[in-house]
């Protein structure tokens, strides 16, 4: 409480203190004529309202519990009762009572009775018990608020505390889970590499084993092109188609050697613009005796005006390789063997799709074709 409302305050008390008085006084009836001292009057008004300041301080200071609030309470009450007292007191010192020989008017006037200041007594003791009452509830209610507020507070900092602690906890699972992924990812590159050395050895072996059928083919062919000439009447009909197909066999070995060289040479993928259909046809010619032995009709469906693709032929080549052998493998009891690669556009991209007359796989062995060490 500020000194501005302190002496607002104390000013409005007096006030109501002396006002009470001097209403009371001019309330009375008697024959006589009341005069009052000036200075004494001015006097009982400043006395009430400096004690009710005092009143006021004492009273707003004890708010709050301290080992002398009991003392400074009590205190408190006696300056007030003396304010009231002084006043009072000082006002009636102030009053002159001069004898009148004319009669007072009682029209309005009323009498007290033993009773009615009984029941003044009990009223005011009614009052005063009511606001002691409510206080001690107010007092109880906030102490009580006090408490809830305490342990909402100690739950707030127990829960903050928790908090942290599952955050730091979940950072550090945080942590753990990137090493692990990037362990996985290191795992991954190097299962890659070893992938990609066994793709192109396998690559290699498919390639050597290509080479192969030519070059028998073309043993056979020169045999029988030897005991034609060496004959007495050579079919020269079929010695051409002979030295025909010679040369075919003789291309194709040219060409598989020329790709077993290039892949021997070089050490990394060789990422160039490629022409997928091309390549398709190219993986149709290497498989073709294979896929005539398996007794599988292959048919080609390739878009037209497909967008170059940037890669490395040899990879694209061995996926090819890799996929059409599957699927021989999977169409191995079924009949008829069909095998049919179609290139489509999808956008900016392409498509291949490679597909068979087998049973295929039970779905929830499909969903897990693509994860790593999965066996079928």
């Amino acid at each position: 409480m500020g000194p501005v409302q302190a002496l607002t305050g104390s000013l409005i008390m007096g006030g109501g203190i002396a006002g009470m008085h001097y209403v009371g006084m001019a309330a009375m009836r008697l024959a006589a004529v009341t005069r009052f001292v000036p200075l004494l009057v001015v006097l009982s008004i400043g006395l009430a309202i400096v004690f009710s300041g005092a009143a006021l301080l004492l009273a707003f200071d004890l708010r709050e519990e301290t080992k002398g609030t009991v003392l400074r309470k009590i205190g408190s009450a006696l300056v007030m009762g003396t304010a009231v007292a002084a006043m009072h007191y000082t006002g009636m010192a102030a009053a002159r009572f001069v004898p009148s020989t004319a009669a007072p008017n009682l029209s309005h006037t009323v009498s007290i009775s033993a009773l009615g200041n009984n029941g003044i007594v009990i009223v005011t003791f009614l009052i005063l018990g009511a606001a002691i009452l409510t206080s001690s509830v107010d007092r109880q209610t906030q102490a009580k608020i006090l408490r809830l507020n305490e342990n909402l507070e100690q739950r707030v900092v127990e829960r903050t505390r928790q908090l942290a602690a599952a955050n730091e906890e979940m950072g550090e699972e945080m942590i753990e889970r990137q090493r692990a992924e990037e362990a996985l990812m290191e795992a991954q590159a190097d299962l890659a590499r070893v992938t990609r050395a066994l793709a192109m050895g396998e690559l290699v072996v498919t390639i050597a084993h290509e080479v192969n059928q030519p070059l028998t083919a073309i043993g056979t062919y020169a045999g029988y092109c030897l005991r034609q000439m060496t004959g007495d009447a050579p079919d020269l009909q079929k010695l051409r188609g002979t030295i025909e197909q010679i040369a075919d066999e003789s291309t194709r070995a040219g060409a598989v050697i020329s790709r077993i060289r290039g892949l021997l040479m070089k050490g990394t993928p060789e990422r160039v613009k490629l022409d997928i259909n091309q390549v398709v046809q190219e993986v149709a010619g290497l498989l073709r005796n294979e896929l005539a032995r398996s007794r599988v009709s292959l048919q080609i469906d390739l878009a037209p005006d497909l967008p170059q693709i940037l890669g490395d032929r040899v990879q694209l080549q061995q996926v090819l390789i890799n996929l059409v052998k599957n699927s021989i493998e999977a169409m191995r009891s079924f009949w008829p063997r069909d095998l049919l690669i179609k290139s489509a556009k999808n956008h900016d991209e392409v498509l291949i799709q490679v597909q068979d007359s087998g049973g295929g796989l039970d779905p929830q062995q499909a969903e897990h074709i693509f994860e790593p060490f999965f066996h079928h």
